[in-house]
């Protein structure tokens, strides 16, 4: 299951979420900065690196969790950064 299925679910709203990824409105338009989403991003993965980290991890578990940062860090490249 990936980490973030999109590049902010439901954190449009949220204060917590905003002062995380530093949401912020230009022309009307509210944008996240990237590095602070990226971090983010990594957080949320700590506790699946942990788990990894306990056990012996199979190459396979490793590469999916990469490939979940990824995608999470690409779908908000995609977005523009751009919530709306």
């Amino acid at each position: 299951m990936p980490l973030v299925q999109t590049p902010v679910p439901d954190w449009n709203h949220d204060p917590d979420a905003a002062w995380l990824t530093g949401i912020n409105e230009h022309q009307g338009k509210r944008y996240f900065v990237k590095e602070l989403f990226d971090q983010l991003v990594w957080w949320m993965a700590l506790p699946t690196l942990i788990d990894l980290a306990a056990a012996s991890p199979s190459p396979q578990a490793i590469r999916a969790l990469e490939r979940d940062v990824a995608a999470s860090i690409e779908a908000a490249a995609v977005a523009g950064y751009r919530l709306s």
